[in-house]
């Protein structure tokens, strides 16, 4: 009867350690990106789970994708007429900025200190555009500065990848010309530096804690994980098998919330399945137990 005991004991606690062991047991990083077909998707990089949360009905190769986290709104460029849209969490719906036009286009974004900062493409000139958020719903652009060279080297033509910017106000840069870094936290880009020149073009983003960038190829859709001096690893979601998801054409920064509740599926997620395990331990053990009566 001890014993019986004893190994009952022991398997619910084995089924318990295996379910706290779990990745879903612990606060994921979510990062949000625009498809080729102008869909946006929820890729959760702790669950290895990619899911489309709201269609924009855009035309073109949209691209240019920053999150702002203080606003919860999704930002991102249209080519077909230069127009920056928004994607807005607590709403799941989308509007575009009125105000002043953005100067060239980019395939590359990020958000500092409310300001939409991007690269022109096929030029070294740094754009910041300033927003005005006095109607919450309605955000317009008030201002634009530009930043020729920024680089303060003989690169001329930048082409991306992406862009991200630390709360420091170091901004990590996938181009052409490798993975670059340089501080925008003064009143002029100061201090770049080429970081790697054998860095692969990314799409990149910061992970929450800002100590290493989550990197995808769009050619293939893989993931990976990057330190800050360009040290690139795949990111594997079991086994010999690495993480690959819908290729984005950009993404945002990576947040630790999911933006919006998904629909769920029928297949039980994770969580689910942790619960229905727990229960048929638990089960189990008190069948044990009634037959040793």
């Amino acid at each position: 009867m001890k014993s019986l005991r004893v190994r009952s004991v022991s398997f619910l606690s084995a089924i318990l350690a295996l379910l706290s062991a779990s990745p879903s047991a612990t606060a994921g990083s979510f990062v949000y990106g625009i498809s080729d077909d102008n869909k946006i998707h929820q890729v959760d990089l702790t669950s290895y789970i990619d899911t489309v949360v709201f269609d924009t009905g855009l035309a073109g190769l949209t691209n240019g994708v920053a999150w702002d986290s203080t606003s919860g709104k999704l930002y991102y460029r249209n080519p077909e007429d230069g127009s920056l849209y928004f994607w807005t969490r607590a709403t799941n719906s989308q509007g575009m900025l009125n105000g002043k036009k953005l100067p060239g286009f980019n395939a590359n974004a990020s958000f500092y200190k409310g300001d939409y900062w991007y690269v022109e493409d096929g030029t070294d000139t740094l754009v910041r555009a300033t927003f005005d958020f006095g109607i919450p719903h309605s955000p317009v652009v008030t201002h634009t500065e530009a930043f020729a060279d920024f680089d303060g080297t003989g690169l001329t033509a930048f082409s991306f990848g992406d862009i991200d910017i630390d709360k420091s106000g170091i901004l990590y840069g996938s181009s052409n010309y490798g993975l670059f870094s340089v501080n925008i936290s003064g009143p002029q880009p100061t201090q770049f530096q080429i970081l790697s020149g054998y860095f692969g073009v990314r799409q990149i983003a910061l992970d929450p804690t800002q100590t290493f960038l989550y990197g995808q190829d769009h050619a293939t859709g893989r993931w990976y994980s990057e330190t800050l001096n360009g040290t690139e690893s795949a990111l594997f979601k079991s086994p010999h098998v690495q993480f690959s998801s819908t290729p984005l054409r950009d993404i945002g920064a990576a947040i630790t919330t999911p933006a919006i509740l998904v629909i769920p599926s029928s297949v039980p997620e994770p969580a689910a399945w942790q619960l229905l395990l727990a229960g048929a331990a638990c089960l189990a053990v008190a069948r044990f137990r009634r037959k040793s009566v």
